[in-house]
This record gives C-alpha cells, structure tokens and sequence, in this order.
C-alpha cells in the first residue's frame, strides 16, 4: 500500500475529512490531498513523503512508525533527512543499482545479503576463541 492508501483508509474507518486529519497529523490539507492521490500536483510526479512526514502521519494514526513503514509496499520511497556521506563509489554504486531491472535487483539483494552474513560470521569467528585450539594443547 501507499501512504495515501493507509490514510484514505484510516480516515474513512474512523469518519474523518481530509482536514480533520491534517489537524490531527499537522500536514495541510493540500498535502493530505496530494499524498492519498499519491501525486505531486506541481509536477504530476509520484509525491515522495519525508520520514518527519511518515512520523506525523503515525501520530496521527496512533501507532508506531515501525508499524507504518511495515504496512507500506516495500519498496514505497521515502526521502530521509539525515545527511548521509558516501564515497564517489558508493555513489556509483547506488547510480547503477537503481537503473538495474526489479530481476537483477532481487539477484543484487541476494548476493549482497548472503556477503553481509557471511562477513558478519566470520567477525564473530574472530572474536571468539577458537574451540579446537584448546584440544590441540590438551593433546
């Protein structure tokens, strides 16, 4: 679902308008508008919420952000504030990922998730003793 979906659905179920619910979340109504038809009036773009947004709109809504962000489609953008650094490469990284198909990127996912587990293991293989080292002694 979208954002827009969620709301619409709140505010039928709970009888609000689309100003009683900006009230409520502290967004305007144009925006409220704008975010159910999932459409950016000044450029005829799908509109893109803030995560400041998604946390009003959860107040609103009188649950967590978490809960939110799990009932919206996976892969509904949301444009973060906080400033993150990257590297030239990271960049072009993320640059090439996007104009990959939704096929190639499953397949990008999946490597990069199977990398990171198994990175992540061999870090806690270092940190801890090794089990055969003291058998060897014993020996």
């Amino acid at each position: 679902m979208t954002l827009g979906d969620l709301i619409r659905d709140y505010r039928e179920r709970n009888d609000l308008s689309l100003e009683d619910f900006a009230r409520l979340s502290q967004l305007t109504r144009p925006y409220i508008w704008m975010l159910e038809k999932n459409k950016n009036t000044k450029n005829n773009k799908p509109i893109i919420p803030s995560s400041a947004t998604l946390k009003k709109v959860a107040v609103a809504m009188k649950m967590p952000v978490g809960a939110l962000l799990e009932a919206l489609d996976e892969n509904y953008p949301v444009r973060l504030e906080t400033k993150i650094s990257l590297t030239a490469t990271e960049r072009a990284h993320i640059e090439k990922y996007r104009a990959l198909t939704d096929e190639h990127k499953e397949d990008i996912d999946a490597q990069l998730n199977h990398l990171y587990e198994k990175d992540r293991a061999d870090r806690v293989k270092k940190e801890s003793p090794s089990s055969g080292k003291g058998e060897a002694d014993a020996g």
